[in-house]
């Protein structure tokens, strides 16, 4: 019999103490149990083990053995040994499990409405057995969606789906499981599932990023009004990079970040310069009056004024922090390993070999990001020793429209070219 086979059989069972059981002993010496179970316990996901550990009981008061023969107090009303299937308990597990691999592609992440996701069956709960009619029947999932549920090992179905919905199906979408350690899947789970953070924005918060998005938003309406006709790759769509810039600094500042390097294309280039980087308005409008970007005793290339970079020291949470945008010239990706680089050679100059002093900040259009081979270059980097530099934070803003190519046929790009290298599921460089 497969594998797979034997696992939908023995899944079915009636009672998942038994099943707990074996796989406690399991755990513990796989050799004590027949061999056909030391292959279904092998084959079992993350999910499904954490159900039959929670049927175990606590740590600290553990449900005696059925096999052993020892004699088991009368189970709790609504317990998993009190009625509730197994079948119903490892489905509800493959259903959480499909949220956190697939929840975000029902997300609503298009604000235009341009494109609707198409209902996956992998969300449906008929896949895993559960119809119209069993949407109010209670299940046991142990601490599986702990703190989803508030701490609760037992709750209806249609609850579990709908917290399940909030977190992954909303207007952010999170595809963590393909992360390379376990370790890294359990910190976007926690983060995701139990930082409330969809209540957690405090007013004050809530000001300031009004006040960020106020500021990207008046300045590209007063360049499209003052300079009109000239060519100036606007930000209008893609504000809200402007207030994640910021989010983005004050905490890694908050945790010894003491030097920011950000590298972009053109898209937004101006906006991140004044209201990031903090180069003068009068600078800017300067360079869209024909002025030159540097004093005549300076030599320079002369590139135009969405090529340039800049650089300020801020001081954020009381500490001093160095931000710089590096120029960029027509070739969009081309910064991406001269961010990388520059943020090595800092961390070497400070001596750091933990890689927790500098930090590089990467903007990418979605088309660029897909299509251009650079990208993957530089990913592949990430773990060599005399490159690495201790994670970067890569930002794609959605264009919708990546010159010619369609939104949907960027995704088949982005595809292709990302799935069959395992090392682009890696943390970024």
């Amino acid at each position: 019999m497969a594998v797979t086979d034997m696992l939908a059989t023995a899944l079915n069972g009636a009672n998942i103490a038994y099943l707990a059981d074996l796989y406690a002993q399991w755990a513990k010496d796989p050799k004590s149990v027949d061999p056909s179970f030391d292959i279904l316990f092998g084959s079992l996901g993350d999910d499904e083990a954490a159900v039959l550990q929670d049927a175990l009981g606590a740590s600290w008061a553990p449900r005696p053995s059925i096999i052993t023969g020892e004699e088991a107090p009368p189970p709790a009303k609504g317990g998993p040994a009190g009625g509730l299937a197994a079948q119903d308990s490892l489905a509800i597990a493959r259903l959480v499990r499909a949220y956190r691999d697939y929840g975000h592609l029902e997300a609503t992440l298009d604000p235009l409405g341009l494109k609707v996701p198409a209902p996956r069956v992998e969300l449906d709960p008929a896949t895993y057995g559960f119809g119209p009619k069993d949407l109010d029947r209670e299940v046991f999932f142990g601490s599986l969606i702990d703190p989803l549920l508030k701490g609760k090992t037992t709750g209806k179905v249609k609850d579990v789906i709908a917290v399940l919905r909030a977190v992954y199906c909303g207007s952010l979408g999170a595809e963590y499981m393909q992360a390379a350690t376990a370790e890294q899947r359990e910190w976007f789970r926690t983060r995701l599932e139990g930082d409330n953070w969809q209540a957690s924005v405090s007013v004050e918060e809530r000001k300031s990023i009004l006040r960020n998005l106020t500021e990207a938003e008046g300045f590209e309406a007063f360049c499209q009004k003052r300079y009109v006709g000239a060519k100036r790759f606007g930000l209008e769509g893609g504000e809200i990079s402007i207030p994640a810039l910021h989010a983005i600094i004050d905490q890694s500042a908050g945790q010894g970040v003491q030097s920011v390097a950000i590298g972009m294309a053109h898209r937004g280039r101006l906006n991140t310069l004044v209201n990031i980087v903090r180069k003068p308005y009068v600078a800017i409008f300067n360079e869209f009056a024909g002025g030159s970007f540097k004093p005549d005793n300076v030599d320079g290339s002369g590139d135009v004024k969405y090529h340039l970079g800049s650089s300020t020291d801020v001081e954020v949470g009381g500490k001093p922090v160095h931000i710089s945008l590096q120029p960029n010239p027509s070739h969009l990706e081309a910064v991406d390993p001269v961010v990388c680089g520059k943020v090595r050679a800092i961390q070497d100059d400070y001596g750091d070999t933990e890689r927790k002093t500098a930090m590089a900040i990467v903007i990418h259009g979605d088309a660029a990001f897909a299509g251009q081979g650079i990208v993957y270059e530089t990913f592949s980097m990430s773990k060599l020793p005399g490159y690495r530099t201790g994670g970067s934070i890569h930002m794609v803003v959605n264009n919708q429209v990546g010159f010619t190519t369609n939104p949907s046929l960027a995704i088949l790009v982005f595809t292709a070219r990302i799935l069959p290298n395992p090392s682009m599921r890696q943390f970024c460089m």
